[in-house]
């Protein structure tokens, strides 16, 4: 469906149904029927811009046990004219921190034209903002968010280009990168965020925080997101295995992942089954 429709994996399209619109970013997923798509049900205001998948569908419920109905709404699908982008993220400095940030920067999620906060991280969490706008973002809403995180600290690296509406900083505690706004430009975000959450040494790359890089200078730690949260086991990791020929019971005797809770499971196997079909 996205192929047929020319759209593709990452990008930001707009869901718009009798009863309401959002928008949220695409994933492809193999398992759907064509013509279907499907939106988590559980994310609202607290993370998003929007209420999520209940501005396209109904309310009703049932008045005793007050379950949902299970929902589903026809739904119209185009891509969404967003094109200020921006990163932002946070890595605590105390137990709970994280938590506070979230819920303090959750009301300025519906001045975006798209929005989405999440905590991420395993021994200290990270709050992270994504952000989309048709046109750029006030800078006074981007210095409201600075100063929930900490990022309007004196000592942070930056940079500003006002004529191309590009503004980026980097906060360095004690070494590693623990803060990171990118607004206008956001080619380095991916490998950046990582080392925000995992809180990295930089003083290999320092000079290179803020370079428009799309993959990590030398010196860079080699990083990926986790797969198996409760064993901290990563995409490279695991990719590691399966290319050297490595079956489930391997991969779980070896990392430990997917024995915990076991939802990473559904998304080991299609690693697997992908890189077979491959080979």
């Amino acid at each position: 469906d996205l192929e047929r429709r020319g759209f593709s994996a990452g990008e930001l399209l707009r869901l718009s149904s009798r009863r309401g619109e959002t928008v949220l970013r695409a994933v492809a997923d193999d398992t759907l029927r064509p013509g279907h798509v499907f939106v988590p049900m559980h994310w609202g205001r607290s993370h998003l811009n929007s209420a999520g998948a209940n501005e396209l569908t109904l309310s009703d419920f049932d008045p005793h046990s007050k379950q949902p109905e299970l929902k589903h709404a026809a739904v119209r699908i185009e891509r969404a004219a967003l094109t200020w982008r921006a990163l932002v993220a946070r890595s605590e400095s105390h137990a709970g921190d994280a938590v506070a940030w979230k819920a303090r920067l959750a009301p300025l999620l519906a001045r975006f034209g798209h929005a989405s906060l999440a905590l991420a991280g395993r021994e200290r969490a990270a709050v992270v903002l994504r952000l989309a706008h048709a046109e750029t973002a006030p800078a006074e809403w981007l210095d409201e968010i600075d100063a929930i995180l900490g990022l309007d600290d004196p000592f942070c690296l930056r940079y500003r280009d006002a004529r191309r509406g590009v503004r980026k900083q980097a906060l360095v505690e004690d070494g590693a990168l623990v803060g990171l706004h990118l607004a206008g430009e956001t080619a380095a975000g991916a490998w950046l965020l990582e080392a925000v959450v995992e809180r990295q040494p930089v003083a290999a790359f320092r000079p290179l925080l803020l370079a428009p890089l799309t993959r990590p200078p030398a010196g860079a730690p080699r990083t990926s997101r986790i797969v198996c949260a409760c064993h901290g086991v990563s995409e490279l990791t695991l990719l590691d295995g399966i290319t050297a020929g490595a079956s489930l019971e391997a991969l779980q005797a070896g990392t430990q992942c997917g024995t915990g809770c076991g939802s990473c499971l559904p998304e080991i196997k299609r690693m697997i089954l992908a890189s077979h079909r491959a080979a």
